[in-house]
């Protein structure tokens, strides 16, 4: 994706050269990636370092990088709350598409509860990223 679209969306390795501005925590669940293998990723929320973008942030307990940008925006593209549940769906997709994500690999999930975003409202968007009930 490009920055002439309202979010665009890293995956992996590809992460964006961002630095992180001060950010808050969106929720953090744990990865079923299969057998054996959970990862236990937070999300976060804020703008970069510059303050031109807001971005989710990913960080797993098994990556060496830190924090890796999920997906971003301008800050002029969404007031907040919207940019956040906007910023999650793209990332979302992005997974379902690039990596048959289904949504049942996300477990545990936990928010604060005065978050970016409720919990609810996290797992709403996962129902309709990935089908079912929000939980």
């Amino acid at each position: 994706m490009g920055y002439h679209q309202p979010i665009e969306t890293w995956l992996g390795d590809e992460g964006a050269d961002l630095s992180r501005g001060q950010c808050r925590k969106l929720f953090s669940c744990e990865l079923d990636l299969g057998p054996g293998h959970t990862e236990e990723t937070l999300f976060t929320v804020g703008p970069d370092e510059t303050g031109e973008m807001m971005v989710l942030w990913r960080e797993t307990e098994w990556s060496n990088e830190g924090y890796t940008a999920a997906a971003g925006a301008l800050r002029t593209a969404f007031p907040e709350p919207e940019i956040w549940a906007r910023l999650l769906e793209a990332y979302l997709r992005a997974l379902k598409k690039a990596e048959s994500y289904e949504g049942h690999e996300f477990t545990s999930i936990s928010a604060p509860p005065r978050g970016p975003l409720p919990k609810k409202e996290i797992r709403a968007i996962m129902a309709k990223v990935f089908g079912g009930e929000a939980r």
